[in-house]
């Protein structure tokens, strides 16, 4: 929900405007937040649709549904696109293999190119852990742990912790945005 405080913030400066003239109410931003904590849509995808959600004001699920914006989870669908990315880059995994954890997010940037930014993150990285046949703790135990993994560790952290709070969440989510709004 930071970045959405973030997005809502930004886009109130660049409008000039006070919490009063925000197109989009604290239950539409919390239907945004429960796309992204379902794995319906990803962060990247959830930006676009906010600010579809600004312009329009539409509901973050009817944007979702109409512009079929959903984020791709489907493992085997995944699994072709994570085994061809790997079999046309045998220089990058033996990298990987090797203890490059970076090259990994090169791999993860091939597969959202071909899918159009639509695929999970999370499903793409267990998959591409899986066909490049080398776990995670295997880098790790090495000491090439990079910081986009510890900051990917670090926000399916925060996803769980808003899926444990459930609907307290979305109370704390609205009171959060009018707050921030009121720089209080």
């Amino acid at each position: 929900s930071n970045w959405v405080m973030t997005e809502v913030l930004r886009k109130l400066k660049e409008g000039g405007g006070g919490i009063a003239s925000c197109p989009v109410p604290p239950a539409a931003l919390a239907g945004l937040v429960r796309l992204i904590d379902a794995g319906t849509i990803s962060g990247k995808i959830a930006k676009d649709v906010f600010e579809r959600m600004w312009a329009s004001g539409e509901e973050a699920a009817a944007i979702v549904e109409r512009e079929g914006l959903t984020q791709l989870s489907d493992d085997s669908a995944l699994e072709a696109i994570v085994a061809e990315v790997v079999a046309q880059s045998p220089e990058q995994a033996a990298s990987y293999r090797g203890g490059k954890a970076a090259a990994l997010g090169w791999f993860v940037g091939q597969v959202m190119q071909r899918t159009g930014g639509r695929a999970n993150p999370q499903r793409v990285n267990a998959l591409l852990r899986q066909a490049l046949g080398v776990g995670h703790e295997a880098v790790e135990e090495r000491g090439h742990v990079g910081q986009a993994d510890r900051q990917r560790e670090e926000r399916e952290h925060r996803r769980v912790v808003r899926r444990v709070a459930g609907e307290q969440e979305e109370v704390e989510l609205g009171v959060d945005v009018d707050r921030q709004c009121l720089g209080q």
